[in-house]
């Protein structure tokens, strides 16, 4: 789904794609993963992000899916704190862990909270999804938007709603693609 966003044949085929994952577990409890909160891990996601803005020479959108939220959100508390907050042009939220949140106050860059309607994945809601995002506007911040996707389908034969269907946009990657891309080449800098 993410690959598709250099596809010019789905999106603008604007931007150059970097997928990565942490090198350690990340343990988890109860939707919750301290480990992404740790000085470490956020320093190595710092250190992706950097090299990959001076590899490139381009703006770094930083987008977290599901757990990954949480890590995209401490990062961004990180770079507040550091004052450092422009190593990177936008946040993409999605799928995002109910308990994960901004500092909303001090959030102006633009993020994107995306989320599949139906997703069925108890620790990461749709409705959080709307209130993250209520928080971002009511706090000033015009970019903040809200994408819900309502296409794809839960995937069949799956009984572990957090790691499948809907919340993985099963059947749906052309559309989160498509609406990746129209944000982001809106709020380029």
């Amino acid at each position: 789904m993410l690959r598709s966003l250099t596809d010019p044949k789905v999106t603008s085929g604007s931007f150059n794609l970097v997928i990565f994952d942490s090198p350690v577990d990340l343990p988890t409890a109860n939707h919750w993963s301290s480990a992404r909160t740790t000085a470490e891990h956020l320093a190595r996601v710092e250190d992706v992000v950097r090299h990959f803005r001076e590899l490139l020479g381009k703006p770094v959108w930083v987008m977290g899916h599901s757990m990954g939220s949480i890590s995209i959100t401490e990062f961004y508390k990180r770079l507040q704190e550091k004052k450092s907050e422009s190593l990177v042009a936008g946040l993409i939220f999605s799928g995002g862990e109910n308990a994960a949140s901004f500092n909303f106050e001090s959030t102006k860059l633009p993020v994107l909270v995306l989320h599949h309607e139906n997703d069925e994945c108890p620790g990461n809601t749709a409705d959080h999804a709307r209130r993250l995002h209520g928080k971002l506007r009511d706090a000033g911040n015009s970019a903040a938007e809200l994408a819900l996707i309502t296409t794809g389908t839960r995937t069949p034969n799956n009984n572990n709603p957090c790691r499948s269907g809907y919340h993985m946009y099963y059947g749906a990657g052309a559309d989160v693609a498509k609406v990746l891309d129209s944000y982001m080449v809106k709020h380029l800098p």
